[in-house]
C-alpha cells in the first residue's frame, strides 16, 4: 500500500495538525473497473485478464500512416471506452485518453527495487504495437 499526503497543511503550532488534505492510500480500487490515484487526482483503466477491452494483454497500435494518431489505441480502444460505437461509455464518463509520458512516469516508485511496472514505457513508447492504457482526469 502507498501511503501520502495531498495538499493538506502539517501546523505545529501549539500541537495542532490539520489532517483535511491527508489521505491513507494513494491508489484506490473503485470497485468499477478503475483505479483512483489520489495523488494526482487521475482515473486510470484498472486492467483484466478476461478477453473483453480491458484485457492486459491487448496490444494497440499508435499510428496506421506513421504520421496521425489513426492507429487502434484511438480507433478501436479509446473508442470503445468513449462508447463511440456502443452508446456507451466506460464508467459513464465518455472522455477517455491516452495518458501523457508525464503521467506515466509519475506511477514509477524509483525507491522499489523493481522501478518499472507492467506499464513501464520509455520515450520511443508511441511506437506501434505498444499497448495503451485509458485514463480519465477527475
Amino acid at each position: 500500500m502507498n501511503q501520502g499526503f495531498a495538499g493538506g497543511t502539517l501546523v505545529c503550532a501549539f500541537c495542532t495538525v490539520d489532517t483535511s488534505g491527508c489521505y491513507l492510500t494513494r491508489f484506490v480500487d473503485n470497485g468499477d473497473g478503475t483505479i483512483t490515484d489520489n495523488q494526482t487526482k487521475l482515473i486510470w483503466e484498472k486492467k483484466s485478464d478476461v478477453g473483453d477491452i480491458h484485457d492486459k494483454d491487448n496490444t494497440y497500435t499508435w499510428s496506421i500512416s506513421e504520421s496521425a494518431a489513426d492507429g487502434t489505441a484511438y480507433t478501436v480502444f479509446l473508442s470503445g471506452l468513449n462508447g463511440a460505437s456502443s452508446g456507451n461509455c466506460f464508467t459513464g464518463k465518455c472522455d477517455w485518453r491516452l495518458p501523457t509520458i508525464g503521467e506515466l512516469s509519475g506511477l514509477v516508485n524509483s525507491s522499489e527495487a523493481r522501478a518499472c511496472p507492467e506499464f513501464c514505457v520509455t520515450a520511443d513508447e508511441h511506437r506501434p504495437g505498444r499497448a495503451a492504457e485509458g485514463l480519465q482526469v477527475a
